[in-house]
């Protein structure tokens, strides 16, 4: 399942949301949520990603592996966006 989250991150004292694309192996949102009641941590890749001229999609531009912590998730929906492979490099 590809999911939208939200996280709140600090710096030097001054705290605000991010939000990323994070794909799981889990089959839908419940699933996302009952391990992470029973574990505190979800599991998965971080996608970043960029916006196109079309509403509703975003380009992938990079993945990494990823560890979400219960404390740190503010919410969690699926995937509102159409996500389009990243273009290929040309050499």
């Amino acid at each position: 399942m590809i999911s939208q989250v939200t996280i709140k991150i600090s710096h030097n004292g001054e705290s605000r949301d991010i939000w990323f694309l994070f794909e799981s192996e889990h089959p839908d949102l419940a699933a996302f949520a009952d391990d992470l009641a029973d574990d505190g941590i979800i599991y998965g890749v971080r996608i970043e990603s960029e916006g196109t001229s079309e509403r509703g999609r975003r380009r992938e531009t990079s993945r990494y592996e990823c560890i979400l912590s219960r404390d740190a998730i503010v919410s969690v929906i699926p995937s509102r966006y159409e996500l389009i492979s990243p273009e290929p490099v040309r050499a």
